[in-house]
């Protein structure tokens, strides 16, 4: 099926949750819906994202499906593991710069997607080359769903959060973003010529970016626009500017599927384009069990078939679901391939740890602690309003209390004086 949302389709800028919302998923209570408040204004898509306004989106995600985000998320590139939760659309899972200069470069190249390399040639010393990195790419989104895309995103710099990245005569396109508690921030952004993503945080720790800490807020729309600027500005020194399409004529964003029963038809993102000789579009198996993929498969009767299965340890994805493929979708197949795909399969169940006591400690004693027990901590930098005379850097407080069971690899949120 095909959802078409039109761009200036209206929103509530604010929700109110029935209930709380947990870190990792959140659903309305009851299977009542999201309720905005009587005063809140209402906001187009464009503008929600040119400024930043998170609750138009988690409605959205709603709407759509959580595991539609995913596989477009894995359709411009992103490799790292992604929640299917209602969250995931706020960025909850985490990522690479190097994914998300890939997902932003699949906008920047009119929806087609380049396979990155961190290398693109081995040499001897006398110079002999012993390998060189082969370009791959595919086209996965609609070259007009990119462009809209691109129209959106300038305004972000033009008019948006992102002012601070606006490059000296040259259109770019970008967004910022910004975890909770100010822990991390990005910017990521791109020119018809060249893509680039930042991130600005403290790399041993979840530590919030505010004064004391740093010498103001900071989010994306501030360092990481700034440095994003003068690593663009270098960039393209020599290089003519060159100007994104434009906005297409169609009012319509066209967003990706929702998984697909092997009896409905799939969306033909190539049906635009005449397909060589021998070749149709890649079947899109994504969202589907591996027995209805390859039932599908059988009774298209294109000769095309499975050849290859990967198995992807993930959580928050129902096991046996395909999470990804290769082709990928958008792109052609010749008749008669074969076809590689990921399947989720459940992470191992792994022996709870029993969580230290580390308060009254200083941090730096503490770490090793965490560390050998295989639990990750963030910090936030806070005096404890009982003790303000207390030294620089001792824990007062944590979460989880000691002598709880979490999973190995759990994050505690350490208090610690400034």
């Amino acid at each position: 099926r095909r959802w078409d949302f039109d761009r200036e389709r209206l929103f509530s800028d604010r929700i109110e949750l029935l209930e709380a919302i947990p870190t990792w998923s959140w659903e309305p209570s009851d299977g009542q819906a999201l309720v905005p408040p009587p005063d809140a204004e209402e906001v187009t898509l464009i503008r929600a994202t040119r400024s930043s306004l998170n609750t138009v989106f988690a409605q959205l995600n709603v709407e759509m499906g959580s595991q539609r985000t995913v596989n477009m998320a894995r359709r411009l590139g992103i490799r790292s593991p992604i929640q299917n939760v209602n969250s995931n659309v706020l960025g909850t899972s985490n990522t690479t710069m190097l994914d998300m200069a890939t997902a932003y470069h699949t906008f920047a190249n009119r929806g087609v997607s380049i396979a990155p390399s961190y290398v693109t040639r081995v040499a001897r010393a006398d110079g002999t080359t012993l390998w060189s990195w082969t370009r791959t790419q595919a086209r996965v989104l609609d070259a007009r769903l990119a462009d809209q895309v691109s129209w959106i995103l300038e305004g972000t710099i033009d008019q948006g959060t992102g002012w601070r990245a606006q490059l000296e005569d040259r259109p770019a396109a970008g967004k910022t973003g910004t975890t909770q508690n100010y822990a991390d921030a990005v910017f990521a952004g791109y020119t018809p010529q060249r893509t680039t993503a930042v991130w600005v945080g403290f790399p041993e720790a979840q530590i919030p970016m505010i004064p004391p800490t740093t010498d103001r807020k900071v989010y994306g729309g501030t360092y990481p626009a700034m440095i994003w600027k003068d690593v663009m500005e270098a960039a393209h020194f020599g290089l003519p500017s060159e100007d994104f399409p434009g906005l297409p004529p169609a009012n319509t964003v066209f967003v990706a599927p929702r998984p697909l029963a092997p009896e409905e038809p799939s969306v033909d993102l190539a049906a635009t384009t005449t397909l060589p000789a021998g070749h149709l579009a890649t079947p899109e198996l994504t969202g589907l069990t591996l027995d209805n993929a390859r039932a599908m498969l059988a009774e298209e009767d294109h000769g095309i078939w499975i050849a290859e299965v990967r198995e992807v340890e993930v959580s928050g994805t129902e096991a046996g679901t395909i999470i990804g493929q290769e082709p990928v979708i958008g792109s052609t197949i010749e008749v008669g391939s074969t076809m590689l795909v990921e399947v989720a399969v459940e992470p191992p169940v792994l022996d709870g740890v029993d969580v230290p006591d580390v308060t009254y400690r200083l941090l730096l004693e503490a770490r090793p602690t965490l560390e050998a027990l295989g639990l990750g901590f963030s910090v936030i930098v806070v005096a404890d309003p009982d003790k303000p005379e207390w030294e620089p850097g001792l824990i007062w407080s944590q979460e989880p209390a000691p002598g709880a069971v979490v999973n190995p690899g759990a994050v505690l949120e350490l208090r610690v004086t400034p």
